[in-house]
């Protein structure tokens, strides 16, 4: 069933992007992350979003 719902939501990326699985991925891994541990908190900060990454986001939110 999560196979399932994996290819089910790369395939609706695909469509939405005009992209692979595969690229979408590739651009979201090079967004640049950074894990802030505070005691037994874990914060996570992110740099504004790069111009491809950004359209491949917008992408996937816009209207059908």
């Amino acid at each position: 069933m999560i196979v399932f719902a994996a290819l089910a939501v790369g395939r609706w990326i695909g469509v939405r992007t005009g992209r692979s699985t595969r690229e979408f991925v590739q651009t979201a891994r090079r967004h640049p992350t950074v894990h802030i541990e505070a005691g037994d908190h874990i914060g996570t900060a992110a740099g504004p979003l790069r111009g491809d990454l950004r359209q491949v986001i917008e992408a996937v939110n816009s209207s059908p």
